[in-house]
């Protein structure tokens, strides 16, 4: 007597005898386990909601972190500044006076760069550098020519983290200067300025 294969487990088989040395099993239609009910429309408009709001308080919660960063990225840039001004001071007696002629939203740091970076040794972070370009208007060239070498070089002015230039100021007598920020709101004279003295 030949046997076929034992049925798997969790099918239904019946058993049918054609002749009384065989047996046969043959596959009967099994009932499928009921379907997990779907999410309503109602129930997705509450999950949708939710996930917005959850992603509106990262949002808020990163840019918040952003500029704290950009605050304290400029503070720490400007108290750098201060220490290589001072040891200017106690080279010179005097502070670095800023250039001459210069807007002072806009130029007032070319003559700190050029004294601190081009002959000094004192290098800046990228982030708080930028290139001039040529601005015609203003009569203010890209380039200068080294007093040393008589080659052009090529200006450069200092910014904050919003990438706004930074005001110097240093009056005669040169005994005292201010480096000030625009600050997170962009606009100079305000409350969140960045200050920092002698």
């Amino acid at each position: 007597m030949s046997v076929r294969a034992a049925p798997k487990e969790g099918r239904r088989f019946c058993r049918s005898v054609h002749s009384p040395f065989t047996i046969h099993y043959s596959l009967l239609p099994t009932r499928r386990a009921p379907r997990a009910a779907a999410l309503t429309l109602i129930e997705l408009i509450v999950v949708m909601a939710i996930m917005t709001i959850l992603a509106s308080a990262i949002i808020v919660s990163l840019m918040g972190g952003m500029r704290h960063a950009q605050i304290k990225g400029t503070e720490a840039f400007f108290e750098t500044l201060k220490a290589q001004l001072n040891q200017y001071h106690d080279i010179h007696r005097m502070y670095m006076p800023e250039a001459p002629n210069s807007n002072p939203s806009k130029w007032t740091t070319l003559g700190l760069w050029q004294g601190l970076e081009h002959e000094g040794k004192f290098a800046a972070k990228k982030d708080f550098v930028e290139k001039v370009e040529e601005d015609n208007g203003e009569n203010i060239s890209s380039t200068f020519t080294d007093p040393v070498t008589g080659e052009k070089v090529q200006r450069y002015r200092y910014v904050d983290a919003w990438r706004n230039p930074v005001q110097y100021t240093c009056d005669p007598p040169f005994t005292r200067f201010e480096l000030r920020s625009r600050g997170r709101d962009l606009e100079m004279d305000n409350d969140d300025d960045i200050i920092v003295t002698d």
